[in-house]
């Protein structure tokens, strides 16, 4: 048995109830810690934060009666890469800081850490130093021979080139990651790198391009139950038809979009297709539909007790009345997305120049709904 960082994770799936009844099984401690490590990873991958928890602990637990330094580190830097997603940067920072001097020759916890440590910069807009850990992270990964972290290092690399306007450098970095994925035969590594290749064809305007490959991660993702990635694939889609004019391919996968994530009941992930397919239908000037769709995204969330806290869909959805000339639905949404804009950038320091900006579109709009009643 083998138990790669670099194994598709489609595949794992089929098997991590074996790889469970095997870890039980297994006469090392070490080895059985290894794969319930291997378990949480893909976990981690799926967002089951919960159980990617319980399968480290059991795994730790193991480790503190039979020490595995390398594999303890290992597991603890995979753990901080949620503290990292919740936007703990200063409990993950610690962490890496305390790695990066106490492993210097632990080249694993190296990749992991600088790759982390790159994604955090990220973030906060620190770019050169940004830059430095991914290429850490590159070369430690290089130097080990570890395919699938030199893929993802330069999936990230690419992103970081993509925020800086770099697209060239962007696109070469992903090009390259993409094959790496595939050399290994990582299928769900590929179809996201291949998806910010899409991403670029989009900002050059080659619709048909982007097109091609979000039709190409179809044929993977349908065979997965990746059910949130597959509405993606189908809203991406929905977006590029838009753009080419195509109406009725438009409203096919749409459809589909909405469909797969709220049959499946995947609430918050349902609002947030509802929103942009709406979105969508807004840029292609298509108001009455864009109405629609924020409609049946409003009842979705009542029914499921989900409350929509983002205020692009009231803003949506008042330049979509605005369009139709309903200038007091356009009023209300106007004012509420105004409310929950004004309530996340409390902490912003930009606030009081978003209020000059808000106040000053409502009056704009207060303006039109008081001709329409004169």
């Amino acid at each position: 048995m083998q138990t790669l960082s670099s194994y598709d994770t489609v595949s794992f799936f089929n098997i991590a109830s074996k790889l469970t009844q095997i870890a039980d099984n297994l006469k090392s401690p070490q080895k059985k810690a290894d794969v319930l490590h291997i378990i949480g990873t893909y976990y981690y991958f799926r967002t089951d934060f919960n159980k990617t928890n319980a399968y480290y602990d059991s795994a730790l637990s193991i480790l503190e009666r039979y020490p595995d330094r390398k594999l303890k580190n290992l597991i603890d830097l995979k753990r901080s890469y949620i503290w990292v997603d919740k936007g703990d940067f200063k409990r993950a920072k610690k962490l890496y800081t305390e790695k990066e001097l106490n492993e210097p020759n632990d080249t694993m916890a190296q990749i992991i850490l600088n790759m982390a440590l790159g994604q955090i910069y990220q973030s906060e807009f620190r770019h050169d130093s940004c830059l430095n850990k991914m290429y850490k992270a590159l070369n430690y990964s290089i130097q080990k021979k570890d395919l699938y972290y030199e893929a993802t290092t330069r999936n990230n690399l690419g992103g970081e080139f993509q925020t800086l306007g770099r697209i060239d450098d962007a696109k070469k970095e992903f090009i390259l990651a993409v094959a790496i994925a595939k050399k290994i035969n990582n299928k769900k590594l590929a179809a996201n790198i291949n998806s910010n290749i899409a991403v670029l064809y989009l900002q050059e305007n080659k619709i048909k391009e982007a097109l091609a490959i979000y039709q190409e991660n179809l044929i993977f993702y349908e065979n997965t139950n990746f059910y949130y990635e597959i509405s993606y694939m189908y809203l991406n889609s929905a977006y590029c038809y838009s753009k080419l004019g195509d109406k009725l391919n438009l409203n096919k996968y749409s459809t589909l979009a909405i469909k797969t994530v709220t049959e499946r009941k995947l609430t918050f992930e349902s609002i947030n297709v509802y929103i942009q397919i709406a979105r969508i239908f807004l840029d292609a000037k298509d108001y009455k539909k864009a109405i629609a769709i924020s409609k049946e995204a409003m009842t979705y969330s009542q029914n499921n007790n989900v409350p929509i806290i983002q205020p692009t869909y009231y803003e949506n959805l008042s330049n979509a009345y605005e369009a139709v000339g309903d200038n007091l639905n356009a009023l209300m949404m106007k004012k509420k997305y105004i409310s929950q804009k004004d309530s996340i950038d409390k902490a912003s320091n930009n606030k009081v120049v978003n209020e000059l900006i808000f106040k000053n579109q409502l009056a704009e709009k207060e303006k039109k709904l008081q001709k329409q009643q004169n």
